[in-house]
């Protein structure tokens, strides 16, 4: 099945590069939008760490607090967005998988008078659906080897702006009126580049965060992708089989 899904995809080229197109594209931002999610806590917590080291005992339960409220905020935000382009970018998927049905019609009736089933025609539109998918995540998992330091970086970026745009990147300095507090925001790390050196994740660290934000976008995509391709492909199918039927009988 895999062998004629492959085939199936080289002589439609055109719709197989629509596909991939709108599979980066949509692979791409939840991957994205995950690991953000995913790398939340263990920045949360080697900035604790940080603190901890850097002695700032006293000020540690008012810094974390707030530090838990930007995290907490920030997650609700990347779920939003995640929440709110996923309804749209299915619904393109949708539209693609239903035209390209109609499109393979004759496909879909040489199929049928081949002796073939619905479910067999269900099952190839699923291997050639999935197939670029997983043929995707193996390239992404190679970019990031190769980009690791770089994609890194993007992660924090993306932090620290979505927390500059929430006024969370620091504590308010107007509520600081406390020598200790005041103390700490000039010991305390406020550039970019600062911060960045000073939340470096381990290569580990990393590659932990990465692969759980590439699994869970696999499983995702793959699952909604799949589903919707056999819904598609199955009523679409089960529908031209009964018209075939009665026009023999």
């Amino acid at each position: 099945m895999i062998r004629f899904a492959l085939a199936s995809l080289r002589y439609h080229k055109r719709s197989t590069v629509l596909y991939t197109l709108l599979l980066v594209i949509g692979f791409s931002l939840l991957l994205f939008l995950n690991s953000l999610l995913e790398s939340l806590p263990l920045l949360f917590n080697q900035t604790k760490e940080l603190i901890t080291s850097s002695g700032y005992q006293e000020e540690e339960s008012f810094i974390l607090q707030q530090l838990r409220q930007s995290q907490e905020q920030l997650r609700l935000v990347y779920t939003y967005i995640r929440d709110l382009r996923l309804p749209l970018l299915l619904a393109f998927f949708f539209v693609f998988f239903l035209f390209g049905q109609i499109k393979k019609d004759q496909e879909l009736l040489a199929w049928y008078q081949s002796g073939s089933s619905v479910y067999a025609w269900m099952r190839f539109n699923l291997a050639e659906h999935l197939s670029p998918i997983l043929l995707l995540a193996i390239v992404f998992s190679m970019v990031f080897l190769i980009f690791q330091h770089s994609l890194g970086n993007l992660v924090l970026e993306t932090h620290l702006k979505a927390m500059d745009s929430l006024n969370e990147l620091s504590v308010n300095i107007q509520v600081m009126e406390d020598d200790s507090l005041n103390r700490l925001l000039i010991r305390f790390p406020r550039t970019n580049q600062a911060l960045f050196s000073s939340l470096q994740l381990s290569s580990h660290e990393w590659f932990r965060m990465f692969f759980s934000s590439l699994w869970k976008t696999l499983v995702t995509l793959g699952g909604l992708l799949g589903s919707m391709s056999l819904c598609i492909s199955g009523s679409y199918s089960y529908w031209r089989y009964h018209q075939w039927k009665n026009q023999s009988l």
